[in-house]
């Protein structure tokens, strides 16, 4: 039976104005009877922990899983839902009972999760965020598969008119969504759709996870955590550990030493890899980046053993960030974020969704500006310059001015020489004889500024502007270059910031503040010439006055 049936409404009026039954309408309604087992299935350390106390001390084991037991099917007693007008009510609570009421209007997102114990009892856990919320508002942990989809299309849906098609050059577009046209990513007979009517927009192939896990930052994280794992053990316990096969570990100061360290650090590196790709594949398999039917978002599917659906509406996407790190610049490749206006913390950085693991360069600018709404070959002279849309044929943006390289070029005169000399006192300190310790200082200090120089001029070179009409780009990085997409009335403030230096050559920063970005750093242009930072000021201000 369908959850609720669509009815008619006053103009205006998004509450649900039907008769029957069901939690959407006012009737609190509880879980799918899963919701039990999920709940002890993420108590399974509990569980476990119990089972070993049960060993030691069987009835203060028994009685302990008594406890985790009812107090769960207690939680699910209690626990209700239900839509009540235009928002989201949740009971739950036996002692400390409480209600959390969550605005329909303030949902801006409504994602799907369907893990293995989900998958097994037939049912999905559906997660509710509500703009500026730091977590989950609301967790509905166990629905049937066509609930579950029916209360999300509800809770997203918004009130339209009737929608011209994608070639009518009229089709209006939403004033809370800063002017994207909801034509702009309506279904296209020449793309792919999902069965539910929704347009692909890319697709990872597994062979492409498997270059992102060996590319992207997970091998360093799991070296990060074996090394840590090694500092943290007792050294008493790497005999109880591995026996009698550290009494065979050859002297590190001899030939067959050396080879074996050099090949258990060469298997060190090949099972960070292998976890990285591991890691990687598991959380992103069958990636699929689509607009949903309506036009008004993106939905992300990925997951091998927990499947997701998250829904990215568009008028919460701020700005879109192209990442690129070393060895995925060499190979023309990067990820793809969106900066989200009160994107809670799921296992997504800090305000921001994936929209891409992988992909190539040319993909990912044109899908940056296609999420923002950008179409066209609109061209900007500022400057004189004219600047292509860069999305359209990949067009250098305009470089920052010399007087920027020769900046950090002087920073890297100024450390080098303070690093070497560190380095040569710390030394002396130590009882080193002055000449060895002068002359590794010296080579600290040469090798400090070549590195310096080298890194001074990548950091110049991978600094950029550019002025598009509706949107702006700018560019910075050392070891991660990352391009952002910003269209210019979501900008919510424009700070400029000049360092003494900065402004001994004439230099500024200009921070251009969205919603999303308090909880990392705002898009920048680094090192912009002050005249044209103020000029950026001045317009963005004039904007705003007039609107």
């Amino acid at each position: 039976m369908s959850l609720f049936e669509s009815s008619g409404s006053a103009a205006g009026d998004e509450s649900v104005q039907q008769a029957g039954d069901g939690p959407l309408h006012g009737t609190p309604t509880r879980l799918h009877p899963a919701a039990v087992w999920i709940w002890l299935g993420r108590s399974l350390v509990s569980l476990v922990l119990f089972v070993v106390v049960a060993g030691m001390v069987p009835l203060l084991g028994a009685a302990a899983l008594v406890v985790v037991v009812l107090s769960q099917l207690l939680r699910y007693l209690r626990f209700r839902w239900r839509v009540e007008g235009n928002a989201v009510v949740i009971d739950q609570g036996f002692l400390i009972r409480s209600r959390r009421v969550i605005p329909r209007d303030r949902i801006q997102s409504v994602d799907m999760e369907q893990g293995p114990i989900h998958r097994l009892l037939g049912v999905m856990e559906l997660r509710i965020e509500a703009v500026g919320g730091r977590e989950t508002q609301g967790r509905l942990v166990a629905l049937e598969p066509g609930v579950a989809e029916e209360l999300r299309e509800f809770l997203l849906r918004r009130p339209t008119s009737q929608t011209p098609g994608p070639t009518d050059p009229s089709a209006p577009t939403d004033p809370t969504s800063g002017g994207i046209a909801t034509s702009d990513i309506a279904p296209s007979q020449s793309e792919p759709t999902e069965g539910d009517g929704e347009t692909v927009w890319a697709q990872v192939s597994p062979g492409r996870l498997v270059l992102a896990g060996l590319t992207g930052g997970r091998v360093g994280v799991v070296a990060a955590v074996v090394g840590f794992v090694s500092q943290v053990i007792p050294e008493a316990w790497w005999p109880a550990l591995f026996g009698e096969a550290m009494g065979r570990v050859p002297d590190p100061s001899t030939l067959e030493g050396l080879r074996f360290l050099s090949i258990l650090g060469a298997g060190a590196i090949l099972t960070a890899f292998v976890f990285s790709v591991l890691a990687t594949v598991m959380a992103h398999w069958g990636f699929t980046l689509s607009a949903s039917p309506s036009g008004g978002g993106l939905v992300v599917r990925r997951g091998l053993l927990t499947r997701h659906r998250d829904t990215v509406p568009l008028r919460r996407i701020q700005a879109i960030r192209v990442e690129e790190n070393l060895v995925r610049r060499l190979l023309g490749m990067g990820a793809l974020r969106g900066v989200v206006a009160g994107r809670a913390g799921s296992g997504e950085e800090g305000g921001t969704s994936l929209l891409l693991p992988l992909g190539r360069r040319e993909e990912l600018y044109h899908l940056a500006l296609r999420g923002l709404g950008v179409a066209g070959g609109e061209e900007s002279r500022e400057g004189g310059n004219p600047v292509p849309e860069v999305g359209r044929a990949l067009s250098p943006l305009h470089p920052m001015p010399r007087r920027a390289l020769r900046r950090r070029r002087g920073r890297a005169l100024l450390a080098a020489p303070a690093l070497g000399l560190g380095i040569w006192i710390l030394l002396l300190l130590r009882g080193v004889e002055t000449s060895a310790a002068a002359g590794i200082g010296g080579g600290v200090l040469i090798t400090a500024l070549l590195a310096g120089w080298y890194l001074a001029r990548r950091a110049y070179r991978n600094l950029g502007w550019a002025d598009v009409g509706t949107h702006l780009v700018v560019r910075e990085g050392v070891f991660t270059r990352r391009t952002t997409f910003l269209l210019r009335d979501r900008i919510q403030a424009l700070e400029t910031r000049a360092t003494p230096l900065q402004r001994r050559k004439g230099l500024a920063t200009v921070h251009l503040w969205v919603a999303g970005s308090d909880t990392g750093p705002p898009p920048r242009a680094l090192d912009l010439d002050e005249e044209l930072a103020a000029d950026w000021q001045e317009a963005l201000a004039t904007t705003w006055t007039r609107e």
